[in-house]
């Protein structure tokens, strides 16, 4: 087992009850743990409105509790609300006594509150509105709800603990490794052992100078119920930083680009639904103790159990068990490319968790994506033809210049291209052709394509039909059914999953698996 992991193993959920010899601790235990739904991971606090104490710095004087709520919501940013004469409202004091203006606004990096159930809140980035000398909302970017660390100073992370949707699809291995029930002729009703075997081998594990990176599942279960037993496990990926990290570099460098790559093997936007972050201390300090619940916008508070029926109908471009992946390498590598600015991780890489948008504005981005990725990965041969052309630009503007009147050489100056011409034709044409599985024959085979090539403009292939509905659709001159240009999109977001995966440094076996055309 490797270091660090969490009592709650896939393999033993529960290893406290191993030498457990007390019926009544043992009975009290598995009531805790079996309580509630059949989902094994859970937030420490639902989404809904709770009662607040909020604590407010004051210029170095002793802190201002202010009567407050807080509403935590799933997928939307928390809200927070105080109330009484302690709200912060600056007054001016005049000869006529004191006044104030409103709506005013403050600003705190981090605010502090105590819920009526023992817990700690801190919210991080607030924007505070005062509307009136006893009411002010708070707008925070986050919520990180946990016990004991409200007057913590310093807020940095080495611990992450984070779902996303079709995790347990990507990870291609079950927590469990068989299933066993009695049979038999000659057996009575409900005679006989029932019996699971755990799967180690569920547990995945990557690690390198910067974190330890694991998938593997939390698992619950009944017991001491004589009338009911169930498993049930949840996903969960975890990181061990090998640093303390802020906030934002936990969100940006692991929980996003973990996200965004759970998304791309999928071929779905999927959901982020839990995320737990250890907050960093000193050696010997009780880590769970330390543990914080995040919550904001993107974060759906879903967290899910696995079931089979989900992961038998999924298709995804790899699975990382299976087909020998190492996640960890892909997730580095996309924040690596990010970090090079590529312009298409900025176009479909960030595309990638947003909701499903209408079919034309998919083409159009699809198209952009396209472009983007074939000027960056012909950069150098770009620089070169446009360095010619300016070199033969000049020359020619040079040999014409004594034998023209004055307006003609201003206008052959100012209309003369200063760049290279660039076909948008060629470009797709180079973009399918780079694949293992080339597009162009099932693009063809489409009833959009199809009817572009009985198009008075006449093109001449796939690229230039492709090129004439982006034109179309982006300047608004010609619709298309909405149906037929899905059609398309279907095909040319495989190919933009493709390329985004080669990028990502997977082998064309990968690549295959997401250009195959699904029925």
């Amino acid at each position: 087992m490797p270091s660090g992991r969490n009592a709650r193993s896939p393999i033993c959920p529960f290893p406290k009850l191993a030498g457990c010899t007390d019926e009544a601790k043992r009975a009290t235990y598995a009531i805790r743990m079996a309580s509630g739904n059949d989902i094994p991971l859970k937030v420490k606090l639902d989404p809904g409105e709770y009662r607040v104490t909020w604590y407010l710095p004051d210029d170095g004087r002793p802190e201002v509790a202010v009567t407050g709520d807080l509403e935590l919501r799933g997928n939307g940013y928390p809200l927070g609300r105080m109330y009484g004469s302690e709200v912060p409202v600056e007054w001016k004091v005049g000869d006529g006594g004191s006044s104030a203006g409103f709506p005013q606004r403050k600003f705190y990096e981090r605010l502090r509150g105590k819920l009526v159930s023992g817990l700690d809140v801190i919210l991080l980035s607030v924007e505070v509105e005062i509307w009136t000398h006893d009411q002010a909302i708070l707008i925070p970017r986050a919520a990180l709800v946990g016990m004991g660390i409200g007057k913590l100073e310093d807020l940095v992370f080495d611990w992450i603990k984070v779902q996303v949707t079709a995790q347990d699809v990507v990870a291609g291995v079950a927590p469990l490794k068989s299933i066993t029930f009695p049979s038999g002729a000659n057996l009575r009703h409900l005679e006989g052992t029932w019996t699971v075997e755990g799967n180690p081998d569920s547990s995945q594990e990557w690690d390198d100078e910067t974190a330890k990176f694991r998938l593997e599942y939390d698992g619950s279960a009944t017991i001491g119920d004589p009338y009911r037993h169930r498993m049930a496990f949840s996903p969960v990926a975890v990181v061990e930083l090998a640093s303390p990290a802020t906030f934002d570099e936990c969100i940006r460098d692991w929980v996003t680009p973990l996200h965004r790559v759970i998304s791309l093997a999928s071929g779905h936007s999927e959901r982020l639904t839990y995320l737990l972050l250890g907050i960093a201390g000193q050696e010997g300090d009780d880590k769970r103790a330390r543990r914080v619940q995040v919550y904001g916008n993107g974060i759906y508070q879903e967290p899910y159990a696995s079931r089979y029926e989900d992961i038998a109908r999924a298709d995804p471009a790899f699975r990382v068990k299976i087909d020998g992946i190492p996640l960890l390498s892909l997730v580095q590598e996309w924040r690596n490319l990010e970090l090079q600015q590529h312009p298409f991780m900025e176009t479909f890489g960030s595309a990638l968790i947003v909701p499903d948008l209408h079919p034309r504005s998919r083409y159009l981005l699809l198209i952009q994506a396209f472009e983007g990725l074939h000027g960056y990965q012909n950069s150098a041969e770009e620089e070169l033809r446009r360095e010619h052309h300016a070199q033969k630009r000049a020359l020619v503007l040079g040999a014409i210049r004594l034998s023209l009147y004055k307006e003609g050489r201003r206008f052959l100056d100012k209309y003369l291209m200063k760049t290279p011409p660039g076909s948008l034709d060629a470009r797709l044409r180079q973009i399918f052709a780079d694949l293992p599985n080339n597009p162009t024959d099932e693009l063809k085979a489409l009833p959009l394509i199809q009817a572009m090539f009985g198009d008075a403009r006449r093109p001449t292939d796939v690229g230039h039909a492709l090129r004439l509905i982006r034109n179309d659709l982006s300047h608004g001159s010609k619709n298309y059914d909405a149906r037929e240009v899905n059609e398309v999109v279907i095909v040319l977001h495989r190919v933009a999953r493709a390329h985004l995966l080669r990028l990502l440094g997977c082998d064309d076996a990968a690549l295959r698996a997401v250009l195959q055309p699904r029925d």
